[in-house]
């Protein structure tokens, strides 16, 4: 292992030293050694790590984009080394932890077993062999709906987006209507892939699709298609 060859490193004073060990003896913050043209979905990342001196003890950095400057750090015996966390790293700088704190402290000239496990749904922190942090993301709403009534047709209109690569069915109440039509209409804007963009040689590739819908009532359910906005129209009377 050479510092140079393989790696890319955007701060810190990095030795490679003659046992095969990589080293860096800066005292500036965010210090950083990254492999160079690696990329993992899901992985398992073992080390051996020792701090011989500074006020706190080491970070692991996964998931940066290619500038280095976005991605996550398990800080591990921070904030005075007493406590170990899963932070956002934006800008090049850490910033939210997004896991619970963990109480822990590094001690000098010690060498700690340090294992990552990234998976799409879970990333540990195991630390000698005991699981310090087990972080499972709350996966962000990919559906969002407003509604709203035209008074002068007496037509609910219901917008509807699906940012999900999935066809999404939906359970929607209509409160307080009197009576609600059955049949109306399905206006659809949507791509087969989030790639997907209109051209001169297709310039209706995406487009808005019209189409009849015979199921509405005061409680009904609706196929929203992948990666779509969607704009229900039904007749109600209040």
């Amino acid at each position: 292992m050479s510092v140079g060859n393989g790696w890319i490193i955007p701060k810190g004073d990095w030795k490679n030293a003659s046992s095969g060990i990589l080293s860096q003896s800066s005292l500036e913050s965010m210090a950083a050694a990254y492999l160079k043209g690696k990329s993992f979905n899901n992985f398992e990342l073992e080390v051996k790590a020792r701090k011989t001196g500074g006020d706190e003890g080491f970070f692991v950095m996964f998931g940066m984009n290619e500038t280095q400057q976005t991605g996550y750090a398990f800080n591990i015996g921070g904030w005075g080394n007493t406590q170990t966390t899963l932070q956002i790293i934006e800008e090049g700088v850490t910033s939210e932890a997004v896991a619970p704190f963990v109480k822990q402290e590094i001690k000098n000239n010690q060498w700690y077993t340090i294992k990552v496990i990234v998976k799409e749904s879970v990333a540990q922190l195991y630390v000698d062999g005991q699981l310090i942090i087990n972080y499972l993301p709350t996966p962000a709403p990919r559906q969002f709906v407003i509604s709203g009534y035209d008074e002068k047709t007496n037509e609910l209109i219901i917008k509807f987006t699906n940012a999900s690569s999935e066809p999404y069915r939906a359970q929607l109440k209509i409160d307080n209507a009197k009576q609600v039509e059955s049949k109306g209409t399905a206006i659809t804007l949507a791509a087969n892939s989030l790639k997907d963009e209109n051209s001169f040689e297709e310039p209706l590739k995406i487009a808005p699709k019209q189409s009849s819908f015979d199921g509405f009532s005061n409680d009904f359910s609706y196929t929203f298609a992948a990666n779509s906005l969607t704009v229900l129209r039904v007749k109600v009377r209040m």
